[in-house]
């Protein structure tokens, strides 16, 4: 009976995981996207709203790991040349 209770605790830590890492990588496609279309906005009322949209998603991105992680360092990277940083 306890095996069984570890191995449902250690399936769900691998799932929570496993969604931890997609939503890391769609978060970080989502801010790469959003740098590039900054860099390419022509005016500036769409250039803010774009500029609000990557604080919140790497603040969001923040809450999960550090930025020097090498899964979203090439996110952060773009996050701090965007804000001169």
């Amino acid at each position: 009976m306890i095996k069984n209770v570890w191995l449902v605790i250690f399936l769900f830590c691998s799932r929570m995981d496993k969604n931890k890492s997609y939503l890391l990588e769609a978060l970080c496609k989502k801010g790469l996207a959003l740098c590039e279309m900054y860099q390419t906005a022509e005016n500036l009322d769409e250039s803010t709203t774009i500029l609000e949209d990557i604080k919140t998603i790497f603040n969001d991105v923040v809450k999960f790991v550090d930025p020097s992680d090498l899964k979203v360092m090439l996110a952060f990277i773009c996050y701090c040349v965007i804000f001169n940083f």
